[in-house]
């Protein structure tokens, strides 16, 4: 396997073994996508009652939902999850 400068830069290089590698090949970036709404989603849940904590997560998800504009809101998916399914954003 050819080896990049930096194991660092190379995630590949650096994976320890063959089935971490193969592993890491099969991860797309739509699992990964998938990966963060769920952690975003599970910290918002525990923090609820602490504002500056639903404040920080609050703004990860509009950074989200502004580098993919085309799938669902997760804002607003995080404001269903303590409010239920008919919560609407003010505008």
């Amino acid at each position: 396997m050819k080896r990049s400068g930096s194991a660092l830069f190379d995630g590949d290089a650096a994976a320890s073994s063959e089935l971490v590698r193969h592993r890491r090949a099969r991860t797309s970036v739509g699992d990964a996508n998938d990966a963060f709404r769920v952690r975003l989603l599970t910290d918002w849940l525990a923090v609820q009652g602490d504002l500056d904590g639903e404040v920080a997560i609050l703004a990860a998800a509009q950074r989200y939902d502004n580098t993919y504009p085309g799938e669902p809101s997760l804002v607003d998916e995080l404001a269903a999850a303590v409010e239920g399914d008919e919560w609407v954003r003010a505008a």
